[in-house]
């Protein structure tokens, strides 16, 4: 099976991107979160399925919205090519798979497609990275003959879900120290029911022993009946005599009062006329009091003088409180608006930089005609203009110190680069070797013409390019010019050096000719730059003197613009910003001073009338004002003068009512006396103490008959015997709570033979009429029945199961060695033939063979060698699987661990793999992409620049 493309539509980080791949190796390079394991999780959720929401593995849905999937482009030597998309739809997405033939479908034919593959099958042999390598110690047996058998070529799924499903019908059923289980519970039931039996038998037992203590029961509690009912009518008796005893008492009571009353007549309704009569009295009495009172108060009032003149003035000061108010406004206002004026001057006094008084005063008296104006802003052009100057000159000179500076930093550079003291010996050696055959060849080129041009031409160009590098500063044409100089002045010794080879010198020379080379390019260098250093320096030079000559004009300038703002009495730093406004601001700080004067003069003007007005109001008044409490004082003053006019005319108009009324109230009191004398006469009595007397008597004589009446009444009900009895009411108390404690055991007695006797006939009655004994015994024999087919079907659960085993130990003992044979040989390939097997010791785990003939467990070894076991373990499986499912292998990043060497190998390992499998390699390493021969590389961070794809 080879991955030909994938397209994904929106899968986390990525979106609309379109990857092709090649049948060989693939190999996906990127940074860290460049998204390299979203592509391997993209491949593993389209071919099986999106994570479920409450799983742990993440989703990957696009971060920026969208549509949620892609597809997967594959060639399968059964179907074809094949094409499988998935997009949001149900839990696990919905999937559409399109052949080559037209055939189209969802999961049942993507199933066929990957073999019936799931993700945690497929992840156990053809995917892994360094976690899973790291835990190759804890790997066991069984756990490797799981993977090895979970290929679905063997039927093992099958074999191994339907044995998982009787395992759990096995703890459904029966557990040995379980309560849960069925047939736990049945066992618990069973034993249950039986003792339930064993209760009925007993109750049957106790039926005839029940019917005999009836009839003694029901004999008893007649007698019982009898003796409560007696009782019952004793406690009746002393109940009602205790309820009678205080009308009994009472009566008694009332005759003994009434053989002892003295008065027996009494004038009618007596004591309420006579209270009447006092209180009357007594108010009245009262009444004349408080006139004599209130009259002695207005003789007090009246003798005091009331100065109308007075309040006139007071009055008329008051009518004018409007005139006083306005005036009290207008200095509110005007105390604003000064206070308002001189901050906005302060605040301009500022902005131009005057602080003090006296140059506050002098500016504002300063001269701001035009003509001063155009000298100030001729002053201000010329300063302007020299720092303009200044600037441009100080990046002259900062652009010649950088130039300088690299300069400096390559003449250096050529000095490092200097021929040595050797070099240069060895060159003048060589030099005085050759000067007899140089004086030949110069006489040889001498006679033949046609060279000696050529010589000349060279050392020409050279002068010329040298003289255009000094003079014009062309450094390019210079080294162009030099390089065409030597080229011919080579091509011209071509023939010479020729003929040097085969002279004694033959050997040297080309090496000194080198030397030679190196010294003169050498020189040549250091004089260029010290030339274009000196050059520069005296550029520097000249531009710092232009600079010095304008920092002086820029001076001259400021100190003739300072003379002329320190007229104005401006002094310190000025922002030029604000240059262009500084006579607008002095004309308006001169105006605002104009009115400030003219707010001044009103505001003393009304403060002085309001000075005035309050002496007036001292004066009036008698109390002291100031401007806030003057009309308060005023008004005060106004309503209490109002208030003593008021008292005193109703002063008058009341004394005359009072005397008036004092009259009637004095004819009235005479009446009253002469009522209460009636009375007394009446009553028979001469005192105020007889009378109340004998009307308290009269009462009580009225009350004690009525009650005596009301009492007969109510007793007359009662039995003669009853009202008889003549007892005291704690004897009668004493008795009663005899007779009720009789009474309470009588009843208890009776109520626990009752229920006694109640839950025999319950009980005869139910061992009579109940067949839930003859039903226990039938559901017994049901349940006993039940539990032997309960029994019986976890036995052939059990025996299905180790049938299952022993078939998957078969199936175990044919793959597995195989296996192990091929992964020894790859780990031995890998490990550079120091390790020569892998086998699984008795214990059920890993241990490996060395070529030295010992032998390791995987804890022994170093962490890469571990890694390198389990990856051959891995590549072994999917090799043992070639033929069924030839699935494409996706690494991400496992070999981070190896050192060079076994890097190759493993390489080497891989790249023989290709031949059964498609290789999908996932790293962040750079030195990995240079190890694969034919490799198609996928650069993950330049993805995203290659959008653009719909959906098939």
């Amino acid at each position: 099976m080879r991955i030909r493309r994938l397209a994904i539509y929106g899968f986390g980080q990525h979106e609309e991107i379109n990857i092709k791949l090649q049948e060989g190796i693939n190999v996906f390079y990127g940074m860290n979160e460049a998204g390299k394991t979203t592509i391997q999780q993209f491949i593993l959720q389209i071919l099986f399925g999106f994570p479920q929401k409450n799983q742990q593995l993440p989703r990957y849905e696009p971060k920026k919205g969208g549509k949620y999937g892609g597809l997967i482009v594959l060639e399968d030597e059964e179907f074809g090519v094949c094409t499988i998309e998935r997009i949001r739809g149900k839990a696990g997405g919905e999937v559409t798979v399109h052949l080559a033939n037209g055939e189209s479908g969802g999961d049942e034919l993507l199933s066929k497609i990957l073999h019936n593959y799931n993700r945690q099958s497929f992840e156990a042999i053809f995917a892994f990275s360094v976690h899973p390598l790291q835990h190759i110690e804890k790997l066991s047996e069984e756990e490797l003959s799981r993977v090895l058998l979970a290929s679905g070529t063997t039927g093992i799924d099958q074999l191994s879900a339907l044995e998982q499903k009787h395992d759990k019908i096995q703890k459904e059923l029966f557990k040995k120290s379980g309560k849960l289980p069925i047939i736990n519970k049945q066992i618990n039931e069973i034993a249950a029911q039986e003792a339930a039996l064993k209760e009925y038998k007993r109750a049957l037992e106790e039926y005839e022993p029940a019917i005999k203590r009836i009839d003694i029961l029901e004999n008893k509690l007649a007698q019982l009946e009898n003796d409560e009912e007696r009782h019952r009518q004793k406690i009746q008796e002393l109940t009602k005599y205790k309820q009678i005893y205080p009308l009994l008492k009472r009566r008694k009571k009332a005759q003994e009062e009434l053989s002892s009353i003295r008065y027996t007549t009494f004038p009618v309704k007596g004591l309420s006329r006579l209270e009447q009569l006092e209180e009357r009295h007594l108010a009245n009495e009262a009444s004349i009091g408080s006139i004599r009172k209130e009259l002695n108060r207005l003789e007090d009032v009246l003798q005091k003088e009331w100065d109308e003149d007075h309040f006139l003035k007071v009055q008329e000061l008051l009518n004018r409180d409007s005139e006083w108010r306005e005036w009290q406004a207008q200095i509110r206002q005007l105390n604003r608006e000064i206070e308002k004026q001189r901050q906005s001057m302060d605040e301009q006094f500022q902005l131009v930089g005057v602080i003090q008084k006296d140059e506050q005063r002098s500016l504002l008296e300063a001269e701001v005609s035009i003509q001063q104006e155009n000298q100030f802003y001729h002053h201000l052009k010329e300063l302007k203009h020299h720092e303009d100057q200044l600037d441009m000159q100080q990046n002259i000179l900062d652009q010649i110190q950088k130039e300088i500076h690299s300069l400096s930093y390559k003449l250096d550079e050529a000095y490092q680069n200097a021929p040595t003291e050797q070099e240069h010996t060895r060159l003048k050696r060589w030099q005085e070797e050759r000067s007899s055959q140089s004086q030949q060849e110069n006489r040889q080129s001498i006679k033949g013409g046609k060279q000696q041009p050529a010589k000349l031409l060279a050392f020409g160009l050279a002068v010329v390019s040298l003289a255009v590098v000094f003079m014009f500063n062309r450094t390019e044409l210079g080294f162009i010019g030099l390089a065409a100089a030597i080229f011919i002045y080579i091509a011209f010794d071509r023939k010479k050096t020729t003929q040097r080879q085969n002279g004694p010198y033959a050997a040297n020379d080309a090496e000194m000719r080198e030397i030679e080379g190196h010294i003169l390019q050498y020189d040549q260098r250091v004089l260029f730059i010290e030339q274009q250093l000196e050059d520069k320096e005296k550029d520097q030079k000249a531009a710092l003197q232009e600079f010095n000559d304008l920092t002086i004009k820029m001076n001259e300038s400021k100190r003739k613009l300072t003379e002329f703002l320190h007229a104005y009495r401006i002094g310190g730093q000025f922002q030029y910003e604000l240059y262009n406004e500084l006579f607008r601001l002095i004309r308006q700080l001169q105006q605002a001073n104009k009115q400030l004067e003219m707010n001044l003069e009103q505001l003393q003007t009304l403060e002085r009338l309001s000075a005035d007005r309050l002496q007036e109001g001292y004066e009036i008044c008698g109390i002291a004002c100031t401007a806030e409490n003057f009309a308060a004082v005023l008004n005060s003053t106004h309503q209490q003068l109002m208030q003593q006019k008021n008292t005193y005319e109703n002063a008058i108009a009341t004394k005359q009512q009072l005397l008036s009324k004092w009259d009637e109230l004095s004819l009235l009191q005479q009446s009253y006396m002469d009522e209460m004398k009636k009375l007394y006469a009446e009553a028979g009595v001469d005192s105020k103490e007889e009378f109340y007397k004998a009307g308290e008597q009269s009462v009580l004589n009225a009350n004690l008959t009525t009650e005596l009446s009301q009492i007969n009444d109510q007793l007359s009900s009662y039995d003669t015997d009853l009202l008889n009895l003549d007892l005291l009411d704690e004897e009668a108390t004493a008795r009663l709570n005899d007779e009720m404690k009789h009474e309470k055991n009588v009843r208890e007695e009776k109520n626990a033979l009752l229920k006694e006797r109640a839950e025999l006939i319950a009980k005869t009655q139910h061992l009579l009429e109940d067949d839930q004994y003859r039903n226990q015994i039938q559901l017994f024999e049901q349940q006993k029945a039940k539990l032997n087919q309960q029994a019986k079907d976890w036995i052939v659960s059990k025996l299905i199961s180790h049938a299952i085993a022993q078939t998957v130990t078969s199936l175990k003992d044919k793959k597995l060695p195989a296996v192990l044979e091929e992964a020894s040989r790859f780990f031995g390939l890998l490990t550079n033939g120091r390790y020569d097997s892998l086998y699984i010791n008795s214990d059920g785990y890993f241990e490996t063979g060395a070529a030295d003939g010992m032998h390791y467990s995987m804890s022994e070894l170093s962490q890469a060698t571990k890694e390198q076991a389990y990856i051959a373990l891995r590549f072994a499986l999917a090799k043992s699987l070639k033929n069924s499912a030839s699935f494409p292998l996706v690494m991400d990043d496992p070999f981070v661990h190896f050192d060079t060497l076994r890097i190759q190998n493993m390489v080497q390992l891989i790249e023989r793999m290709m031949n059964g499998h498609q290789i999908l390699y996932f790293t962040c390493h750079e030195r990995m992409l240079d190890k694969w021969s034919n490799a198609k590389i996928i650069h993950v961070e330049e993805l995203k620049n290659e959008r653009g794809l719909t959906s098939v």
